[in-house]
């Protein structure tokens, strides 16, 4: 493979993720997660997840790179964004470790269906204009 096709590898490889840096900066320093979607940050780790995979696969280095940091990036604010999910329902201190994770689980879930149902309520609004 020609050189210069290998450096647009690479660069491509770092620039992608950067452009993801100053969101996770940004939620990792204020711990503000309000209108960040758990929906689009699971869709696009998982899909960061299964192109590393490929990445390692075909042994494409700048792949495995951009997938990798792109990954860590998505999963910090994912972290993020759950912690302050449970947190603001107010999970009970007292409950032991397995119950925690169960209402914390419980808590993203239901997170999971609002936006769901926003997203449909969203573009029912949008095809009412419409007509």
């Amino acid at each position: 493979m020609p050189i210069a096709v290998q450096v647009l590898g690479y660069l491509a490889s770092i620039c992608i993720p950067l452009a993801f840096l100053p969101q996770t900066l940004k939620t990792i320093i204020k711990r503000e997660t309000k209108g960040i979607s758990i929906i689009a940050y699971i869709i696009y780790f998982l899909g960061c997840v299964i192109f590393l995979i490929y990445g390692v696969l075909l042994t494409d280095i700048p792949m495995i790179i951009c997938q990798t940091i792109a990954a860590i990036f998505a999963a910090i604010i994912l972290i993020i964004t759950g912690y302050n999910l449970i947190k603001s329902k107010g999970q009970d201190p007292k409950q032991g470790k397995k119950e925690q994770i169960k209402s914390g689980m419980k808590v993203i879930k239901d997170e999971i269906k609002e936006e769901v149902k926003d997203l449909k309520k969203s573009k029912e609004t949008k095809e009412g204009d419409k007509k």
